[in-house]
């Protein structure tokens, strides 16, 4: 039973390891800066982490971009994940081997609930990619948000029941013990790839990401806060007391307050994959002893990845 855990928790880690950093190349490089350049912009510069996300600049040299010219480039990742997650599942229902049709559907899984969520997440607080759609909509953003979201729960489910019923097979055991033993290899895999991202973060921080991944009610109490202190030494002709600052803060946190949408729509995301999860394996199913010879290809394309990305950051304006 470890060792079918081990093995599939080792090919969950090198297919997401090797999906996120061909999509952050494909989101920010093609999505973002070649979309900005086809449409008339330099490039400046771009950023890539090796275990995390990235970013891309450029210039305009007519001028300002319209709204419309704004938004393609601020969704042209998002949009290029849904684009090749969708191309994955069609490769999924024609592959033959299990292993090609584990990692393609966790390829779909990873990139189409990926982009789901950023898009959701990012345009109810003004993040990221989803931050010029929130200026765009204002108060109609929830025309994007909700039915985003429910899409992210709907293929959440279905998703993690297809990629849990290609997998039923690697473990073994009562319907409770494989979907252990796929929980607990999924949990792994995940734990490493978040531990190598937030590392490499903390090591290796990034002005200009940490203000790209500002959710908005940060930046409006952050702007409200250095008014108040301006204000302050204008009025009182001193600078306001810690006290003074640390109540205001309190005060405005409480003003700019959003509804918590990407801590609830995570918590329903993880419930909707449990339940697909279980849908998946309540079925019998015959097991089969894979080897560690599955992990080859996997081990190669992340491999190459990673690769990928570390020489074309060398290789940054």
């Amino acid at each position: 039973m470890i060792r079918h855990v081990a093995l599939l928790a080792a090919v969950f880690l090198l297919v997401a390891l090797a999906t996120s950093r061909i999509a952050l190349v494909g989101h920010e490089l093609v999505g973002h800066g070649l979309t900005a350049v086809a449409l008339g912009a330099d490039l400046v510069s771009y950023k890539l982490f090796v275990f995390g996300g990235g970013w891309v600049t450029y210039r305009w040299p007519a001028g300002p971009p319209s709204e419309a010219v704004s938004l393609v480039v601020a969704l042209g990742g998002i949009g290029l994940e849904l684009v090749a997650g969708a191309i994955a599942l069609l490769l999924w229902r024609r592959s033959r081997a299990a292993v090609a049709r584990v990692a393609s559907m966790a390829v779909a899984t990873i990139l189409l609930l990926h982009a789901g969520f950023y898009l959701a997440a990012g345009t109810h607080h003004g993040f990221g990619d989803g931050r010029a759609l929130r200026e765009a909509l204002a108060e109609w953003r929830w025309l994007v948000v909700v039915p985003v979201s429910i899409a992210v729960v709907g293929g959440g489910f279905l998703l993690a029941r297809r990629l849990a019923s290609e997998v039923a097979n690697w473990v073994e055991g009562g319907a409770a013990a494989r979907a252990g033993q796929i929980l607990v290899a999924a949990v792994l895999a995940a734990a490493v790839h978040g531990a190598l991202t937030f590392g490499e973060r903390a090591l290796t921080r990034d002005d200009t990401y940490a203000r790209i991944m500002e959710h908005e009610d940060v930046r409006l109490v952050a702007r409200d806060l250095g008014q108040f202190a301006a204000q302050a030494r204008q009025v009182r002709g001193r600078a306001p007391t810690a006290e003074e600052l640390a109540a205001a803060k309190a005060r405005f946190e409480e003003e700019h307050r959003e509804f918590p949408l990407a801590l609830v729509l995570g918590v329903l995301l993880g419930i909707a994959c449990l339940a697909g999860l279980w849908m998946a394996v309540r079925r019998p199913s015959d097991v089969q002893d894979a080897r560690w010879r599955v992990a080859r290809w996997p081990a190669a394309v992340c491999g190459g990845a990673i690769a990928l990305v570390v020489v074309l950051q060398a290789l940054a304006p």
